[in-house]
């Protein structure tokens, strides 16, 4: 694991070059294997630590946290399960409609919470 800063896209991404119509908000995320835990970005966020896809900045809001503990065990049952987490947007997007699996892995992660 390591520390880095992720920019976290604000908004719908918009226009030819795709950027979040509000920005980017940028973390101190600890990062594994294509996902990171931070602390919760937004108004109101219903968990204080999110786990994060960092290629996409997609948020894996089911399995994020009250405790940096907490989130950072859920990530490495997310880690677990069978998919890339280090896939583009474009491939794990695709991976995550297709395989069943997968979801059903988050949504089991999410009860645990």
């Amino acid at each position: 694991m390591q520390t880095i800063t992720l920019a976290i896209p604000r908004g719908a991404k918009i226009g030819p070059d795709a950027k979040p119509i509000y920005g980017y908000e940028n973390v101190t995320a600890t990062v594994d294997r294509g996902l990171a835990v931070h602390k919760a970005v937004g108004k109101g966020p219903r968990w204080k630590w999110t786990i994060t896809h960092v290629s996409t900045g997609f948020a894996l809001e089911r399995i994020g946290a009250m405790t940096k503990k907490q989130a950072l065990e859920n990530m490495e049952r997310a880690l677990a399960l069978p998919v890339d987490w280090t896939l583009p947007e474009a491939e794990i997007f695709k991976v995550l409609r297709e395989d069943r699996r997968i979801m059903d892995g988050i949504n089991a992660i999410a009860t645990h919470n």
